[in-house]
């Protein structure tokens, strides 16, 4: 409901603004009759501000020349060198600068005089609804989207997603109700201490008590008192306490009426005399985010502007507050006021609690913005120095975001993010958490895990020693359980009774929910990553859940290219060991389907293939072609690279050959993703590997990158291979 109504206010107030433009750094409301209103109800707001016989003077211009209030007020508070303006109705010129000196240093006085009675200049004065520590605390089902496949994105099932259009009937642009807004506001003149007021607003309990404040009050209600409008409000909303009939709706459009006409160009009077008022900006975004209202680009970037001009006073919250908000309402700053909100940060750091580090890092990851690797590591720092006071929900988010960022680096600066001992501190922070991690914080730090390569040795233990899945399990949602199940199969963690604990819940929430709780991505990562461990005892169970979820047409049509090759590599693990009756999925997904399946793979398989080799690659090959060469390897198949391993092309061999003796090789250049920290053994994707090429080939041979780098000289390296190879081979013939 609260959607609707901020829609229709803020269109209301935006019809007098059909053009947006800018003025300097004022934003210039275009409009006739509407700016006039908008010209009066600001100078009104400010008159405290601006003097009284100078407001008096503005508004008889104002009602003269149709201005817009920034663009009339941005005139007077230029540089005097800037020649006074011309009167649009009666063509008249101002004495030379005379009104403007007046204003200027009537502000000049009164800005430091009257800074105790604009409700925010003391750092103890926050309109924000509550502390970062709670308020800006990311709602559970964002933080973990899109975590199971990072190459994908969730989309958000968006509620209030019918109420998308900006002019909503029946609440048309320049409705009647902003004059019975005006007359509320004239109504109120019952003057009140600013800071007073913003108090008990925040205080209001029902939208019958904010309606009389601004009616007992209206004469004193400025921009921050709307911005702490707006942040009740989206309070409400978000804890569902905003239950309005018609009568009620009508008074919240009446209180949001207001909110830009006042906001921005109160922001900028402030930035003009250096006066705090980040807080306002960024308590609107916040405000907006609660109630998931989806803001205009434009209004939202005016605001991200006001606040970027603001920041020399700002404070951690109100950066913080702002990123979130941004990164709810889908409104990207722009790259240059990003950059400045992370510098901004980073300046604060020494008052910034770790609430407000976690959800600026969430943010700006969801967001899809960058972070540079010194301010990511001093974030980091900061937040790990105090991880006493971060919730284990902080801690996650922070983690996800590190993975997200890991993904834009290149792979030396990702093997820095992977080893880094900030990364290891959180980790640490998390497990000493562990008794009030929820499921979804236990999942998505398991899933960066498995991102960054990070084998969590000392979360597992104490999840395990403390009995914490027992507590975990039944609580998850189908995300919680494929994330943790495809977390468990990348970082090699064998643990049936867990694995069977995530398989039987899984299935109970697609047969409890039809589905509805447990998508197709899934359902094929659980599936993947129980062939992934090589848990034949849940052989069954992982036909169960596929022949559900493609069981229909219709879901059929939503698989994805990474779903199809995901369930292709289920079927051939069933088959390679002659699971459930030896048919892999036939049966449970029909001929065709299965054949999408294998198209799905041979496609991808094709498209690397053509693909350049990596140079760890092509010095392994030339190694080898170079023992050839010398005579201490012969062949029956020369060596090639980027070979299917036959007869079904499984998967594509990094170089592949027959020996003399007629033993079919494949040897795989194993480069840092291939690889965990800190034991740097094979990943379970890399085992998987090489139980599929062990099935199809003879030896598989694995050349670890950082074993390679060690190697001095062409020489020690072709000694190195040779020793490889002769030795599985050996142990090949042993086995036989």
């Amino acid at each position: 409901m609260l959607i609707a109504l901020l829609k229709g206010s803020f269109a209301a107030a935006g019809s007098a603004a059909a053009g947006a433009a800018t003025v300097g750094q004022a934003p210039l409301l275009v409009g006739r009759p509407a700016g006039r209103r908008l010209a009066t109800k600001v100078i009104e707001s400010n008159s405290r501000l601006l003097g009284s016989s100078n407001a008096q003077q503005l508004l008889r211009r104002a009602g003269q020349q149709q201005w817009a209030a920034p663009a009339l007020l941005q005139q007077h508070f230029t540089s005097s060198s800037r020649a006074p303006a011309q009167s649009a109705a009666a063509g008249s010129r101002d004495a030379p600068g005379s009104l403007r000196s007046r204003l200027l240093q009537d502000l000049q006085n009164k800005a430091s005089k009257n800074v105790s009675d604009s409700n925010s200049s003391g750092r103890g004065q926050s309109s924000s609804p509550a502390d970062a520590a709670d308020a800006g605390k990311v709602p559970a089902a964002k933080a973990g989207t899109s975590l199971a496949r990072d190459s994908r994105t969730s989309s958000h099932n968006n509620t209030f997603s019918s109420h998308s259009s900006p002019n909503r009937a029946g609440v048309p642009a320049g409705d009647d109700r902003r004059a019975g807004l005006a007359s509320t506001w004239k109504k109120g003149r019952q003057a009140i201490d600013a800071p007073l007021l913003t108090t008990k607003i925040k205080k209001a309990t029902t939208v019958t008590q904010l309606q009389q404040l601004v009616q007992q009050h209206g004469s004193s209600v400025n921009y921050i008192h709307m911005a702490a409008i707006v942040n009740t409000l989206g309070n409400w909303q978000q804890q569902g306490k905003l239950r309005c009939g018609m009568q009620q709706q009508q008074v919240v459009q009446q209180l949001l009426a207001d909110v830009d006409s006042l906001l921005l160009p109160g922001c900028w009077i402030s930035r003009q005399h250096d006066i705090d008022r980040s807080q306002q900006p960024a308590n609107v975004l916040y405000g907006a985010a609660k109630a998931e209202w989806q803001m205009e680009p434009g209004q939202a970037q005016q605001l991200l502007a006001a606040l970027v001009r603001l920041l020399p006073g700002a404070e951690p919250q109100h950066v913080a507050n702002s990123l979130w908000a941004a990164a709810e309402l889908g409104q990207a700053p722009t790259e240059q006021q990003l950059q400045q909100l992370l510098a901004a940060l980073v300046r604060l750091l020494p008052d910034a609690k770790p609430q407000h580090v976690a959800n600026s890092l969430w943010a700006v990851a969801t967001m899809g913005g960058k972070v540079q690797m010194q301010q990511l590591q001093l974030l980091l720092q900061h937040l790990a120095s105090r991880l006493a006071e971060a919730s284990p929900q902080g801690v996650s988010n922070s983690l996800w975001a590190v993975a997200k960022f890991a993904e834009q680096l290149a792979d030396e600066q990702q093997q820095q993010v992977q080893q880094s001992q900030q990364l290891q501190h959180l980790l640490a922070g998390l497990t000493r958490k562990l008794a009030a991690a929820n499921p979804q914080d236990v999942a998505n730090s398991l899933w960066v895990c498995s991102q960054l390569r990070v084998y969590p040795a000392e979360l597992f233990a104490a999840m395990d020693g403390q009995q914490q899945w027992g507590r975990l399990l039944p609580a998850m949602t189908g995300r919680n359980l494929a994330n943790t199940a495809l977390a468990c199969a990348v970082l090699g963690h064998r643990d049936e009774r867990l694995l069977a604990g995530l398989l039987q819940h899984a299935l109970q929430l697609q047969t409890r929910s039809s589905g509805q709780q447990l998508n197709i991505q899934n359902v094929c990562n659980l599936c993947w990553s129980v062939a992934v461990q090589d848990a034949q005892q849940l052989a069954g169970s992982v036909v169960q859940l596929a022949q559900a979820a493609a069981s229909s047409q219709q879901q059929w049509r939503e698989f994805k290219t990474e779903d199809l090759m995901q369930l292709h590599q289920v079927h051939l693990w069933l088959l390679d060991g002659q699971l459930v009756g030896g048919r892999g999925l036939a049966g449970a997904l029909t001929q065709q389907q299965l054949q999408h399946c294998s198209d799905a793979c041979s496609e991808s398989h094709q498209t690397r293939a053509t693909q350049p080799p990596s140079a760890f690659q092509q010095q392994v090959f030339a190694t080898l072609q170079q023992l050839t060469a010398a005579g201490q390897l012969s062949w029956q198949q020369q060596p090639a690279m980027e070979q299917l391993a036959q007869p079904d092309g499984a998967c594509l061999i990094d170089i592949a050959g027959v020996t003399a003796g007629g033993v079919r090789l494949a040897i795989e250049a194993d480069g840092p993703t291939h690889f965990l920290w800190p034991d740097r053994r094979l990943d379970g994707r890399s085992q998987h590997r090489n139980r599929v090429l062990a099935a199809r080939i003879q030896v598989v041979v694995s050349v670890p990158y950082f074993e390679w780098d060690d190697l001095k000289g062409a020489r020690q390296k072709q000694q190195y291979l040779l020793q490889l190879l002769n030795r599985a081979i050996q142990q090949q013939q042993q086995q036989q």
